[in-house]
């Protein structure tokens, strides 16, 4: 099991890394990864990009080092106010997923079940430097999960604050949704609240949300959601911070790195249109519109706040 260090990161591991200038050869490196579970991909355009979720990204070139983090509470609040048919709220982890689909800043990361829908996003666009795929080997969770829930509902059960331990699982165990985790007259059962698996709640999950749109079922679309990271202070007092962790590439959570050379995506990304992968298929809507109204809204509540 990956469980994050006490500095909010997932700890390191032996990564395999391969490199492909082909479809064929992609397929032949594919071929050589040794996997437990069902493996997920994410195509990264440029290898310089990070593993970061839109959420712990800055809320704009101006500002930065002012995350979005932040402001979780009102992008999911003005989600379901301004678009109630759009983010009818049934689990936390559905509607971020949601939300995510809509392109707002989210914990989530997308990922795909398809290797070859993740090569096309790591050869889409021509620029000059090499693209990757991220090939992770870890168990992937329905979206009814109690803990992939309890992730995506951190910035209501936290408030987006620092919080205790012994607080926050009081507070995870009264959801409606844990309650296939707990058992009758747990709250006078003094060791009964440490059940809760605070490990299953310092790591990432793979989630599988079913079929939300289209658009998620041509990517085979899959997701990691994020949690916060737990330090302890001087004196030992253990609590769930308001930031998320960070995953590096050569973390432990990662099967292997296929690196795509620059001057090999053109030809491959004509070979995957072959193959019937093409951007009209894997965005079949449209939703950027949804997505800039919803953060032009927060940023404007942003403004009128400090200013």
């Amino acid at each position: 099991m990956t469980v994050v260090d006490g500095s909010g990161n997932i700890p390191s591991g032996i990564i395999k890394s391969y490199t492909a200038k082909s479809l064929a050869e992609y397929i032949e490196r594919l071929g050589l990864i040794k996997a437990k579970n069902d493996l997920c991909f994410r195509g990264l355009s440029k290898s310089s990009y990070r593993l970061v979720p839109s959420l712990d990204r800055g809320i704009s070139k101006e500002e930065p080092l002012r995350k979005w983090s932040e402001q979780e509470y009102n992008l999911v609040e003005f989600a379901e106010q301004r678009f109630p048919d759009s983010f009818v709220k049934q689990t936390p982890a559905l509607l971020v997923a949601n939300m995510q689909h809509y392109g707002i800043p989210t914990r989530m990361m997308d990922l795909t079940g398809n290797a070859l829908v993740a090569l096309f996003f790591a050869c889409e666009k021509e620029d000059n430097e090499d693209g990757q795929v991220i090939v992770f080997d870890e168990k992937t969770v329905s979206a009814y999960n109690p803990y992939v829930n309890v992730i995506a509902d951190t910035y209501r059960l936290t408030k987006n604050a620092p919080m205790e331990i012994e607080t926050y699982r009081y507070i995870v165990y009264k959801q409606q949704y844990f309650s296939s985790m707990i058992y009758p007259g747990w709250e006078n059962d003094n060791n009964g609240i440490d059940d809760v698996n605070l490990d299953l709640l310092k790591r990432p999950i793979i989630v599988d949300v079913g079929s939300l749109n289209q658009r998620q079922i041509n990517q085979s679309g899959k997701f990691i959601v994020f949690p916060n990271s737990f330090y302890k202070d001087k004196n030992g007092k253990e609590y769930i911070s308001n930031h998320l962790i960070k995953m590096e590439k050569n973390s432990d959570f990662i099967k292997a790195i296929i690196n795509i050379p620059k001057d090999s995506k053109k030809k491959i990304i004509d070979k995957l249109k072959l193959a019937g992968i093409t951007k009209d298929f894997l965005f079949p809507d449209n939703t950027d519109a949804v997505c800039e109204s919803i953060k032009q809204s927060v940023q404007n509540r942003i403004y009128y706040i400090n200013n």
